[in-house]
């Protein structure tokens, strides 16, 4: 019996230490980690990532112009905020890698890549409110930018639908990105 009764608060010592252990990771929004019996912050910037593999974004599409030089080229920029370990990312880049080698968006155009793996780009990544990837925005010389809403780089006819979003923002401003598509009205003409 007193086995049993030794046992058995063992137990819910154990317990009640988890318990307490997954709260305060919770609590810190998950990163904490355990080693060496103890516990440290890491800093999510800091944290290892996978290796980028050969089909990595970073490796098999980023061109290397970075936002800040594409800035200054003195015309619009398509940029593409994205993770290389992102699925979403890794299924849009052909399609913007399609639209960076497009002759007519190149020459009105510059794109850039921001990998949020890289440190120096934080402070894009703020202020541009990058919430999720892969987020694509289109800036112009004035500065506006607009977020290409996620949901126009997965169609099955994307790749017209964003040449005519880019096409409308030269035109009409960051307000012609919040306009819906209808390709059913493009068709009627």
């Amino acid at each position: 019996m007193k086995k049993f009764f030794i046992v058995s608060m063992i137990t819910n010592v154990v317990i009640a230490i988890s318990v307490v252990l997954l709260t305060v990771a919770v609590l810190s929004g998950g990163e904490l980690s355990i080693s060496n019996g103890g516990t440290q912050r890491q800093e999510a910037a800091t944290a290892k990532k996978p290796a980028a593999t050969k089909d990595a974004i970073s490796k098999k599409y980023d061109n290397g112009m970075t936002l800040d030089k594409a800035l200054k080229k003195g015309k619009p920029v398509a940029v593409l905020f994205y993770a290389d370990w992102c699925g979403f990312c890794k299924r849009f880049s052909p399609l913007y890698a399609e639209l960076s080698k497009d002759s007519e968006l190149k020459s009105k155009f510059t794109f850039a890549y921001v990998n949020s793996e890289d440190a120096k780009n934080r402070a894009f990544f703020q202020e541009y409110q990058v919430k999720g990837f892969p987020t694509l925005y289109l800036v112009n010389e004035k500065g506006e930018k607009a977020q290409v809403p996620n949901n126009l780089m997965f169609q099955e006819n994307s790749k017209e639908i964003l040449k005519e979003k880019f096409n409308a923002f030269l035109t009409d401003g960051p307000s012609a990105i919040q306009q819906p598509f209808r390709a059913e009205e493009k068709a009627a003409d």
